[in-house]
């Protein structure tokens, strides 16, 4: 398949695979960590949380197709950094 059609794929798969994440995250979290979690989190803390996985979910992806060492250890800092935010919030919270 040539350049000119693999990028715009590929800019479609990303996007479904966002929107995909950011629907498992939300009932990931709802199921495992209960949904009085949710309901306690401000908009924005949910919002940049449920986003900031879902984004680092896409990056990995991304880094594994273009197969760059460099992005791996990066989004797989990203992904470290937003769940040990969330389990901090959890914890302050109960």
């Amino acid at each position: 398949m040539s350049s000119v059609l693999r990028m715009p794929l590929l800019r479609l798969a990303y996007s479904t695979q966002f929107l995909i994440a950011l629907i498992a995250v939300f009932l990931l979290w709802s199921q495992v960590g209960g949904q009085t979690h949710l309901d306690l989190m401000p908009w924005y803390l949910k919002l940049g949380l449920g986003g900031g996985v879902a984004f680092a979910t896409v990056k990995a992806t991304a880094a594994s197709v273009s197969q760059e060492r460099a992005w791996e250890f990066i989004v797989g800092g990203v992904f470290l950094v937003t769940l040990s935010a969330l389990f901090w919030y959890i914890a302050l919270v109960r």
